[in-house]
C-alpha cells in the first residue's frame, strides 16, 4: 500500500505476516519514496514494522521542533557525507573525539534522523527531515560507499508530509487488524 505520491514523497508498505505481539507488530517492508527514489528493501520479510509505526510517532512529537542552523544550511552532498563520516566511517585523524561527539550530538538533538532506527533500511539507506516553517526537507541517501547517484532532496509541505506521516500508521494498524483477523 502507498501512502503519498511516489514522485514527491511517499511510504510503502507491505504486511507479510501479522503478530500478534506489539513489540514486533508485523513482518513485511517500509519504503520510503523522495523524488521517484526508493529508500528501502523491497522483500516480504526485509523489516519488524514495529520501529516503523514508532518513528512515525516520533516524527508527529517532534513536529516543528526548531533544528540545528548548521545542519539545516548545508547542501545535501554536505550533509550526507557528514552523517556517513561521524556515525559510520573509520574516523581520520582529521575529526577530534569532542568533534566528533559534538558534531553526533547535533544530528540526534535536531529530531531530523528518520526513521530514528536503522531497521527500517537493510539496503543502508538513511533519511533526514528539517522542519523549515511551512515545508519540510527531505534528504535521502544510502550509505553503500556513498554515491552521489544514490542521493536526492526535496522539500515538501509540511501538511502534505506530516498528512502522510500520519495516514501510514492508521492503514497499517487496519491492514494489521485484518491480517490478524483472518489467523
Amino acid at each position: 500500500m502507498i501512502v503519498g505520491d511516489v514522485e514527491t514523497f511517499a511510504i510503502e508498505f507491505q504486511i507479510s505476516e501479522a503478530h500478534p505481539d506489539d513489540h514486533f507488530l508485523a513482518l513485511g517492508f517500509f519504503i520510503v519514496h523522495v523524488n521517484g527514489r526508493e529508500y528501502g528493501v523491497r522483500s516480504d520479510n526485509a523489516t519488524m514494522l514495529a520501529n516503523a509505526v514508532d518513528g512515525a510517532a516520533e516524527l508527529l512529537r517532534t513536529r516543528g521542533v526548531t533544528v540545528n542552523s548548521r545542519l539545516s544550511n548545508m547542501t545535501a552532498d554536505q550533509l550526507a557525507d557528514e552523517y556517513l563520516e561521524i556515525f559510520y566511517r573509520e574516523i581520520s585523524n582529521k575529526i577530534a573525539a569532542n568533534d566528533l561527539k559534538d558534531r553526533q550530538t547535533q544530528f540526534l538533538s535536531a529530531s531530523c534522523l528518520w526513521p530514528s532506527y536503522d531497521e527500517e533500511f537493510d539496503d543502508g539507506s538513511h533519511i533526514l527531515r528539517f522542519d523549515l516553517g511551512s515545508h519540510v526537507r527531505v534528504v535521502g541517501f544510502k550509505n553503500d560507499n556513498y554515491q552521489p547517484d544514490r542521493l536526492t532532496e526535496t522539500r515538501v509541505k509540511a501538511e502534505v508530509f506530516y498528512d502522510v506521516i500520519s495516514r501510514w500508521p492508521v492503514l497499517f494498524r487496519e491492514q494489521r487488524l485484518r491480517a490478524l483477523q483472518r489467523h
